[in-house]
């Protein structure tokens, strides 16, 4: 009965017209009759991320979900338990792949939808907040 289903976008991420720096930074599916033994996991390539608080371990579970919104398991009638989940996710956190999985009899999702964001470079984010230092300097000096 345990099984998945993985949406991998490394290949689409290669493709020229995004290429290196870019990767998901927004996930939305409509989870309907959320289950205990349901879950979602990400990924970069093959390796899953970890280390970002409910993801700590890479995986959103049935569980966590349930516990946030006060649902009960398999109840396909309330509204905490049927619901349009959102996660966004910062610089660092992004996935290039995510995976919905059960380990019971079944799983309902609709309305996935995501988002590719580029990833800042560090190069790029220094010479912003060098920018902005500068700018805030030369405002100082004109009052």
């Amino acid at each position: 009965m345990p099984t998945s289903v993985r949406v991998d976008f490394s290949s689409l991420l290669a493709a020229p017209i995004y290429g290196p720096g870019y990767a998901i930074d927004c996930l939305g599916v409509y989870y309907g009759s959320v289950d205990t033994y349901n879950g979602m996991r990400f990924y970069n390539g093959d390796t899953l991320i970890t280390g970002i608080g409910l993801l700590d371990d890479g995986t959103l579970t049935g569980t966590e979900i349930l516990a946030a919104l006060g649902g009960q398991s398999g109840n396909q009638t309330s509204p905490n338990s049927n619901v349009y989940v959102n996660l966004f996710f910062q610089p660092g956190e992004q996935f290039t792949a995510f995976e919905f999985y059960t380990t019971g009899i079944a799983i309902e999702i609709d309305n996935v939808v995501s988002h590719i964001g580029q990833v800042p470079e560090p190069a790029s984010l220094a010479l912003v907040g060098l920018s902005l230092l500068g700018l805030a300097g030369i405002r100082r000096r004109r009052v």
